[in-house]
């Protein structure tokens, strides 16, 4: 009965909380959201910090 019970719950949990919509929904909603926010304007400016630099390189080297 113990299993039953353990793999009915299981099923439950997953399908009505552990579901990748709530996990979004925390993910986007939750807490801690401006630190992930901060984190991905910090990402996103590293990114294009490497573009420009990549950019510069490649005109260098057509000039040289």
């Amino acid at each position: 009965m113990q299993v039953e019970v353990s793999a009915e719950y299981a099923v439950m949990v997953t399908e009505r909380v552990l579901n990748a919509s709530n996990i979004i929904e925390a993910i986007i909603r939750g807490p801690a959201t401006d630190k992930l926010f901060a984190i991905m304007r910090y990402c996103n400016l590293l990114v294009c910090m490497c573009s420009h630099v990549r950019a510069c390189r490649s005109v260098s080297d057509s000039v040289c």
